[in-house]
């Protein structure tokens, strides 16, 4: 399962295309990067000499590779353009994108409307487990992964909704249902990052987001199937 470099997004995974949707959130287009490959953990291979009648100590402690998450990172840049689909009459560059800005993914390639966002909670938080395949008991499970609460406010939304939220780094990532009702697909689901421009990232190097979002490799279940993101930026 690949892991994410500068600026977008492994190209192994996600497919990034142009889409234009409600309230100014646009599709990101031509991302080049490096790809950090994630390390690939090793059970721990040990050995104890016994003699019966005597009770040991033999205390374990060791890592694991997940199998149910991605981690993209990177940063923003772009324009605002008034212009004819032939020709620029004026434009407005964004060297640095401004804090606030919004960053989605979601596995919908129909897009994203933050005017129809709602809240979530425990309960969608394990709809959302079955939907990607996940027990929630697991460690690594989204249950157990988005376990704060925030408000989420995007630059097109009259009212804040109350999500679920974990944080990465600099970074509050957000879990939202984009749906009235019960998640009952990858589809129903928002996974969405405010920009924080230049933080430090994981690797020391500076960055405008972190976000976490779930892939399934799991042996038997998702494994070796590609998980499509869509990803939108909405400009603050």
């Amino acid at each position: 399962m690949g892991k994410i470099g500068r600026i977008a997004l492994c190209l192994a995974i996600f497919a990034l295309l142009v889409y234009f949707v409600p309230r100014k959130v646009s599709a990101i287009g031509g991302a080049s990067n490096d790809t950090y490959v994630a390390e690939t953990y090793t059970p721990i291979n040990g050995s104890i000499d016994t003699t019966a009648g005597t009770i040991y100590t033999y205390n374990v402690s060791t890592q694991e590779k997940t199998y149910r998450w991605v981690g993209l990172w990177g940063n923003v840049t772009g324009s605002i353009r008034l212009q004819t689909a032939s020709a620029t009459f004026y434009y407005w560059p964004l060297s640095t994108v401004t804090a606030g800005s919004i960053l989605y993914a979601t596995t919908d390639a129909t897009g994203v409307d933050p005017t129809y966002f709602y809240l979530t909670n425990n309960t969608y938080l394990n709809q959302a487990d079955a939907a990607y395949g996940y027990s929630t008991s697991v460690l690594d499970s989204i249950t157990n992964t988005y376990t704060g609460s925030g408000n989420f406010q995007s630059p097109s939304m009259d009212n804040p909704v109350v999500t679920n939220t974990t944080t990465v780094d600099a970074w509050t990532n957000y879990f939202i249902r984009k749906v009235s009702g019960n998640i009952a697909t990858t589809d129903d689901i928002v996974w969405a990052v405010s920009i924080d421009p230049q933080q430090t990232a994981f690797n020391g190097e500076l960055a405008d987001y972190e976000l976490l979002i779930p892939e399934n490799e799991e042996v038997e279940d998702g494994e070796g199937t590609v998980t499509t993101y869509y990803l939108w930026i909405e400009l603050n």
